[in-house]
C-alpha cells in the first residue's frame, strides 16, 4: 500500500499538481473554518471547573469567607463556583449537599452546621468519587479528601489565657458557646475550660447556647440580668454573639456597668469585631480567619492534581484596642485593592476581547487573501489536468477496494480464529474439570471411609475406586489428545506402522462396544464385504498405525452413542475399492446440519456452542491421523435428518508381511472412556422407608450421577435425571427437598430448567444447587438471576457439597415453619379488609415471590369459602390451578399443613373469633364456618383449642 501510494505522488509531476490544487483548496476551506471557530472561542484553553459550596448560615463571617473565594476566583477564570446557604438547618444542608453531587459538581467544600447531622451526607458525597473539603468544622470521620479551617483549640485556649491574665484575683464569667454539636463550639470551650482551670478564683457562672446569632445572645443576656446574675466579664464565642450581650447589658445598666466583653472572629467592617474593638464595645478579640482565598488555593491544587496538605490548620491572633485601627486600615487597604484589582480585571478582559477580534479578523483577511490567488491559480491548472486525473482516481480506487475486500477478508478470519481458540481453551477446562471431578471427590469420601474405625462400605468404596480410575483414564485421553493435535500442527507426530488386518481389528474394536449398546437399546450392525478375488482373506489387510486408526474408529464410534436416540440403531460398513480400504460408519440420529458439514473437522470448531459437547478438535484430530496414513474422511447425512455417516478412505499399503501377533499386542481403549455405561436406580430400596429428604441430581453425565447418588444415598434419598427436561418432569411430580444441577447439559441446559423451576408454582419453593466447571463470573450471574440458590464449581469437595445442601434444605424448613405459623396462627387467617391494609404496606416497587403468591391466594380463596360446607380440596384446587396431588405437595412443602388441615384449622378459628362476639349459640357458629355437625365441630375445636366452644361462651 505504501509503494503505491509512494509511486502516485512521486512519479507523476502532473499528477502532482492536481492533487495538490485540490489538497489546498481543501486546505484553505479548513483555515477559514479554524479561524471562525478560533473568533468565538475566548483565549482560555483550560479545562472548565465547577465548584459547589454549602454555607450553613449567611452571618457576616460566612459574607466575608465567601467574598475572599470569589476574590481568588479571579485569578483562575477556568473555574466557577455556587454557593448555597442552608440557614442554620441541618436538613436543608445535607439537601444542599445531595443537590451538589446530583449535578456532578467537580470539587465540593462544606462548612458544617453541626458535625454529627451533615456527616451522613458529606460521606456519601465522598464515597461517590468527589472531592471534598471540610472547612471551619469538622465532621465526626475521616470521609472527606482535604480539612481545613482555623485553630480552634489555639482559640479557646488563647480566651481562657486572655482571662487569666486581666482577673489575677478571679471573678465570674459567663459563657456564650455557638451551636451544641458544631465543632468550633465543643473545642473552644474545652481549650477554653482548660485555661481557666489554673486559677481556681475564676467561676464560669454559667455557660448557654447562643448559636452564634446576636439576637439570641441578646435575649439570653437579658434574662440572665433580670434574674439578678452578676457577672465581670462576658466571654462568647464569636463577636456577634459578645456585642449582642453588650447591647442588651448597655440596654439594662442604663446608668453603666463594668462588665467586660471579649468575642472571637475580629472581622473588620462595619458591625463586625475589629471596628467594635476599635470603638470600646469590645475589650478584645481573637482572630478567626475566614481563609476564604487560602480554601480556593487547596481546591485549585486538588482539581489540578498537585500535592496539597490534608490536614490545614491556619494559626489566630490577638486583638485589642492596640491594634484594632492598624487592622481596620489594613482591612480597608485590602478592600480597596480588590475594588482595584476587579477593575483592572474588567479593562484586560475587555482589551483582550478587542485583541482576539482585530487578531481573528486580520488572520481571516490573510486567509482569504490567499484562498483568492490559490483558487485563481488552481482553477487554471486543473482545467488541463481534470480528465487524467478522473482516470488516475478511478483506477486508485479500484485497487483500494479489492485491497480493503482482503484486508476485511483477512480480518473475519482472523477473528473467527481468535473466537474459536477461546472456545476451545473454555471447553477444554470443563472437559478437566470433570474428570477432575471424578476423581477428587470419590479419593475425598475414600479417606474418609479409610479412616473411619467402623464398617467399611465395600460396595461403595468399589465404586468410587472404579469412577476415579476411569475418569484417570478420561483425562489422559483428553491430554493425549492435546499433544497429539499439536504435535501434528509442528509436524512432530511420526506414524507407528504394522501390518494388520484391518477387519479383524475392527471386529474386535466393535464388539467393546456391544455392552453400550445394550444399556441403552443401540442395534449394532458390522458388515465386511470380503471380495473373493485373488486376495481372498487378506483383502483387509493394510500397513497402518493400530492406535491412530483404533482413536479414529472410537472417536467416530463415540460421537454416533453421542447423538444416538434410545431404540436407535448404528452401523459400519468396510469394503475393498482397489488399492483402497473404505470404511463406512452411520447412525440413526438426527445428523448433521448442511451449514456445518464442510467445518465441522476444522481446528476448535463446535456445532453445539450452547450445551457443551467437546473440545472441538477431536475430529480435527481424526481428520489429522487419516491423512497422515494417505487416506481421506468426509462427512454426509444418510438423508435429510436420519443420521449422519461418515466415510474413511485409507489405503492399504505394503502387504507382503503380516504379523498375526500385531493386533494381540495392540493397546486399545476401554469404550467406557467415550460414553455412558451406568444406569442409576432412583431413590434405592434401602432408604425408601427412611424419613430422609428427597434429593434431586440433574446431569448429563452418568459416572456424575452416579458419584453424586453415592455420595448423598446416606443422608438423602436420590432421583438422577439426564438432562433439564427430564429433570423438570420429575422435579413436578416428585417435589423433592433440594436440587443438585448441572449447567450445560444438552435437550435443556440448567440455567434454563433453574429457570422453569421456579417460574412453575409447584416448584418454585425448591432450593437448586447448581453445579458448573465454568469459572466465569457472567455465568453466575446469569444463574442467580435465573433463580439459583448457590453455585459449586467442579471440582468440588463431597463435604462442601453436602454442607450446602444441608443449608439449603435447613433454610427451606425454616421457611416453611414461618409460613406456617402464619398462616395458622391465631391471627393468620386475616379478612379482607385486613388483609388489604397489610398489602397497602407493601412498597409500591416491590415483588412478590411466586410462594407468597400461592399462599396469598390459597389464603384468599379458603377465606371466600369458608361457609361453604361443600367447598373441598378439589375445588380448592381446581380454582387455584393446581391437581390435588400438586396443591398437597405444594401446601404441606411451605406450610407443613395439608390442604385439608388448613381448610379446617381455618375454619376453627373463624369460629373461635365469631364466639367471642357471643351473638351466636355453638350450633349456629358450626354451620356458619362450613360444618355440617355440630358434634364434629365440638370435636375438632376440642382437639384444637384444648378447650369447649361452651368455655369460650362462658
Amino acid at each position: 500500500m505504501l509503494n503505491f501510494v509512494a509511486q502516485i505522488f512521486f512519479t507523476q509531476s502532473s499528477q502532482i499538481m492536481r492533487i495538490s490544487a485540490h489538497v489546498s483548496l481543501f486546505f484553505c476551506a479548513l483555515c477559514l473554518v479554524l479561524l471562525s471557530v478560533m473568533s468565538s472561542c475566548s483565549s482560555n484553553d483550560e479545562k472548565l471547573f465547577v465548584i459547589g459550596v454549602s454555607q450553613p448560615c449567611d452571618d457576616a463571617w460566612r459574607k466575608r469567607m465567601n467574598e475572599e473565594m470569589r476574590r481568588e476566583l479571579l485569578f483562575h477564570p477556568n473555574i466557577s463556583i455556587e454557593i448555597r446557604n442552608s440557614e442554620y438547618d441541618n436538613a436543608q444542608q445535607s439537601a444542599d449537599i445531595d443537590y451538589f453531587v446530583r449535578q456532578g459538581v467537580d470539587l465540593l467544600i462544606v462548612c458544617p452546621n453541626e458535625s454529627e447531622a451533615v456527616t451522613p451526607a458529606v460521606t456519601s458525597a465522598y464515597k461517590s468519587g468527589m472531592p471534598v473539603i471540610v472547612a471551619d468544622r469538622d465532621v465526626v470521620n475521616d470521609n472527606f479528601t482535604a480539612f481545613i479551617s482555623g485553630d480552634n483549640d489555639k482559640v479557646g485556649e488563647m480566651l481562657g489565657g486572655y482571662v487569666v491574665e486581666q482577673m489575677p484575683e478571679g471573678g465570674r464569667i459567663l459563657e456564650l458557646l455557638g451551636l451544641p454539636d458544631a465543632s468550633p463550639s465543643v473545642k473552644r470551650h474545652d481549650s477554653f475550660a482548660k485555661a481557666i482551670a489554673s486559677q481556681p478564683s475564676i467561676e464560669v457562672v454559667a455557660s448557654l447556647h447562643a448559636d452564634w446569632q446576636w439576637s439570641r445572645a441578646e435575649a439570653l443576656m437579658d434574662s440572665l440580668l433580670r434574674a439578678g446574675l452578676q457577672v465581670d466579664m462576658v466571654v462568647a464565642q464569636n463577636d456577634q454573639m459578645a456585642q449582642g450581650a453588650r447591647s442588651a447589658a448597655d440596654r439594662f445598666f442604663s446608668e453603666g456597668h463594668n462588665i467586660r466583653f471579649v468575642g472571637v472572629d475580629a472581622l473588620p467592617g462595619e458591625g463586625n469585631g475589629i471596628n467594635a474593638v476599635a470603638d470600646g464595645r469590645l475589650e478584645a478579640s481573637f482572630l478567626y480567619p475566614t481563609a476564604g482565598d487560602q480554601v480556593i488555593r487547596l481546591a485549585v491544587k486538588i482539581l489540578e492534581g498537585k500535592p496539597f496538605e490534608r490536614i490545614n490548620i491556619i494559626p489566630s491572633a490577638f486583638v485589642d484596642r492596640h491594634n484594632a485601627e492598624v487592622l481596620q486600615l489594613q482591612a480597608q487597604q485590602i478592600d480597596h485593592e480588590v475594588e482595584t484589582i476587579e477593575m483592572l480585571k474588567e479593562r484586560v478582559d475587555y482589551f483582550w476581547q478587542q485583541h482576539n477580534l482585530e487578531r481573528t479578523l486580520l488572520y481571516t483577511l490573510l486567509v482569504l487573501f490567499g484562498m483568492v490567488l490559490l483558487f485563481i491559480f488552481f482553477l487554471y491548472r486543473s482545467y488541463y489536468f481534470k480528465k487524467r486525473a478522473n482516470e488516475r482516481l478511478d483506477r486508485q480506487k479500484k485497487i483500494l477496494t479489492e485491497q480493503n475486500g482482503q484486508l476485511r477478508k483477512l480480518s473475519k478470519q482472523l477473528e473467527e480464529a481468535t473466537r474459536a481458540k477461546l472456545m476451545f481453551f473454555t471447553n477444554v477446562s470443563h472437559d478437566f474439570r470433570t474428570p477432575l471431578t471424578l476423581i477428587s471427590a470419590p479419593i475425598e469420601k475414600l479417606q474418609e471411609i479409610f479412616n473411619d474405625d467402623g464398617k467399611i462400605n465395600t460396595g461403595t468404596a468399589k465404586t468410587l475406586l472404579s469412577l476415579a480410575q476411569k475418569n484417570v483414564k478420561v483425562l489422559l485421553r483428553l491430554v493425549n489428545q492435546i499433544l497429539d493435535f499439536r504435535k501434528y500442527e509442528s509436524g512432530k507426530l511420526e506414524l507407528n506402522i504394522t501390518t494388520i488386518d484391518l477387519a479383524d481389528a475392527v471386529q474386535n474394536w466393535f464388539d467393546a462396544f456391544r455392552g453400550l449398546a445394550l444399556k441403552k437399546h443401540i442395534k449394532l450392525e458390522l458388515n465386511c464385504q470380503r471380495d473373493n478375488n485373488a486376495l481372498g482373506e487378506k483383502s483387509f489387510v493394510a500397513q497402518i498405525d493400530v492406535q491412530k486408526i483404533e482413536r479414529v474408529f472410537f472417536n467416530i464410534i463415540g460421537n454416533a452413542f453421542k447423538f444416538t436416540p434410545e431404540g436407535g440403531n448404528i452401523s459400519v460398513l468396510m469394503s475393498r475399492e482397489g488399492e483402497n480400504i473404505v470404511m463406512s460408519i452411520s447412525d440413526s440420529g438426527d445428523g448433521i446440519q448442511m451449514e456445518h458439514i464442510q467445518h465441522i473437522f476444522e481446528n476448535f470448531y463446535q456445532i453445539d456452542s450452547v450445551n457443551h459437547e467437546g473440545s472441538g478438535i477431536g475430529l480435527a484430530v481424526v481428520k489429522s491421523f487419516v491423512e497422515m496414513h494417505g487416506g481421506t474422511i468426509k462427512a454426509s447425512n444418510v438423508e435429510v435428518g436420519t443420521g449422519a455417516m461418515f466415510t474413511i478412505t485409507l489405503p492399504v499399503g505394503e502387504t507382503t508381511q503380516q504379523t498375526a501377533e500385531t493386533l494381540g499386542a495392540t493397546e486399545t481403549t476401554d469404550p467406557t472412556e467415550l460414553a455412558e455405561i451406568a444406569e442409576l436406580t432412583d431413590i434405592s430400596e434401602e432408604t425408601e422407608d427412611k424419613q430422609l429428604p428427597v434429593a434431586l441430581v440433574i446431569d448429563d453425565n452418568a459416572d456424575v450421577r452416579q458419584m453424586l447418588q453415592t455420595l448423598l444415598s446416606d443422608r438423602y434419598r436420590v432421583l438422577t435425571a439426564k438432562d433439564g427436561q427430564d429433570g423438570l418432569r420429575k422435579a413436578m411430580k416428585t417435589v423433592p427437598n433440594v436440587i443438585v444441577c448441572d449447567v450445560m447439559m444438552p435437550v435443556m441446559d440448567g440455567l434454563e430448567c433453574c429457570r422453569r423451576l421456579k417460574a412453575e408454582m409447584c416448584t418454585s419453593h425448591i432450593p437448586v444447587l447448581m453445579l458448573t466447571a465454568c469459572s466465569l463470573d457472567e455465568q453466575r450471574v446469569q444463574g442467580h438471576r435465573e433463580g439459583a440458590d448457590a453455585y459449586l464449581a467442579k471440582p468440588f469437595s463431597a463435604e462442601v457439597l453436602l454442607a450446602q445442601m444441608e443449608a439449603l434444605v435447613s433454610n427451606h424448613d425454616r421457611v416453611r415453619d414461618y409460613f406456617g405459623d402464619c398462616f395458622n396462627s391465631t391471627n393468620g387467617l386475616q379478612d379482607e379488609k385486613t388483609a388489604e391494609r397489610r398489602d397497602a404496606k407493601r412498597p409500591s416497587d416491590s415483588l412478590e415471590t411466586p410462594d407468597e403468591i400461592f399462599l396469598r391466594k390459597l389464603r384468599a380463596i379458603i377465606g371466600k369459602n369458608l361457609g361453604d360446607s361443600d367447598f373441598s380440596v378439589e375445588a380448592l384446587g381446581e380454582e387455584i390451578g393446581m391437581s390435588r396431588a400438586q396443591l398437597y405437595r405444594k401446601a404441606k412443602a411451605l406450610t407443613n399443613y395439608t390442604p385439608v388441615e388448613l381448610i379446617r384449622n381455618s375454619r376453627l378459628k373463624q369460629a373461635r373469633q365469631l364466639l367471642a362476639t357471643g351473638a351466636l349459640t355453638v350450633s349456629q357458629v358450626a354451620y356458619e364456618v362450613g360444618f355440617t355437625a355440630p358434634s364434629y365441630f365440638t370435636k375438632c375445636y376440642k382437639e384444637y383449642f384444648g378447650e369447649m366452644p361452651n368455655e369460650l361462651l362462658k
